[in-house]
């Protein structure tokens, strides 16, 4: 069938940017950034472990690369893998602060 003018769908004129979007190939950009979490809270934590400001001021910057991608991904688009790497991302950064954390006696090891 050729292609022929918008159709109705639901009472509102079908856009052409309803189309459902195709996921891009891995990796894309956001999920570098996904990836790139984990190993920069592990070396925030290794590197800055006896200058607690600065030490503050490198996971605040891990968490806004949370936000960061997220909004990177919605806007040049995401992977097909994408969400899970985000999910795996939070994981390691939390797992990485608290694991630390506890180690260093600064939390008690049952969280």
């Amino acid at each position: 069938m050729p292609p022929g003018p918008p159709q109705e769908t639901a009472g509102r004129r079908a856009a052409p940017h309803d189309v459902p979007a195709v996921p891009k190939p891995f990796p894309t950009i956001a999920d570098l950034v996904s990836l790139a979490r984990p190993p920069a809270a592990v070396a925030a934590l290794f590197f800055l472990r006896d200058r607690p400001a600065e030490l503050a001021l490198a996971l605040t910057t891990v968490l806004l690369l949370d936000a960061a991608d997220g909004q990177i991904a919605r806007r040049l688009g995401s992977s097909r893998h994408g969400p899970f790497l985000d999910l795996v991302g939070d994981r390691g950064v939390e797992l990485s602060v608290l694991g630390c954390y506890a180690a260093w006696g600064w939390i008690h090891a049952a969280i």
